[in-house]
């Protein structure tokens, strides 16, 4: 009888090679694709910052009356100084300690990423503007502010869809919402109402825009994000199979 050839030391390493290549290029997919998220989802996540700043730019330029954290943000600055990204950045790491204080947790770090990329926002998109996008008329003004509803909407819920790091004034009204055991509407709406008034004390621009960004932020913000739920429902569904 014939004897069947031994593998060589060379022929087994191929082989167990191929073989360790087989069993782990399923984790290794799995990694890229991993990978692929997350490179989306710090795109959504920058971009939505960027697209939402730039909406509270235009609200500010359109002097028509911000919302409530804005013109909170907006009447520091005027009335202690530093820019209004720098108040953003402040505000953002004070909520934090607050927040996990209540709650008594570690701070959230990540928040301060958010809290700091959104301060850079918006002293660039107000630096950027400065000198032509400073509308005198009250028909230049209330298209200003038109604008700046749909796309400071639409930059939260890009933002929001990422799901990268948490805002600390949404986190807030969380905290708010689970001590006080009221519905997270109501809490937003005490958060609004405190602001105003802290807005008020610091000489902040507080006008009808104020109002309407308090009624209309929300619906604005829920219509773009049932959008984008439709975007991303439809971008995770497998392609169609051609006929054979």
């Amino acid at each position: 009888m014939k004897k069947k050839p031994e593998l060589t030391q060379d022929h087994q390493q191929r082989s167990s090679g191929s073989d360790s290549s087989a069993i782990h290029s399923p984790s290794q997919r799995s990694l890229k694709g991993r990978l692929r998220i997350n490179a989306r989802s710090l795109l959504l996540y920058t971009g939505g910052i960027l697209i939402l700043t730039f909406g509270i730019a235009l609200s500010i330029r359109a002097n028509l009356g911000t919302g409530p954290f804005d013109a909170l943000l907006v009447g520091l600055s005027s009335s202690v100084g530093l820019s209004v990204g720098s108040w953003e950045l402040i505000l953002g790491l004070l909520l934090i300690v607050l927040n996990a204080a209540a709650l008594r947790r570690r701070p959230e770090l990540a928040a301060a990423a958010t809290a700091l990329l959104t301060g850079i926002g918006i002293d660039l998109w107000l630096f950027l503007t400065e000198g032509w996008l400073q509308p005198q008329t009250l028909i230049g003004q209330a298209l200003c502010f038109a604008l700046s509803l749909p796309i400071g909407g639409l930059g939260i819920a890009i933002y929001l869809n990422s799901k990268v790091a948490p805002a600390p004034l949404d986190r807030s009204m969380l905290v708010v919402s689970q001590l006080t055991k009221l519905n997270v509407g109501l809490s937003r709406t005490l958060i609004s109402v405190f602001l105003v008034v802290l807005a008020f004390v610091f000489h902040g621009p507080i006008g009808i825009g104020t109002l309407l960004a308090a009624v209309l932020s929300g619906p604005v913000l829920q219509w773009f994000m049932k959008r984008l739920q439709h975007v991303k429902a439809a971008a995770d569904q497998p392609p169609m199979m051609g006929a054979p």
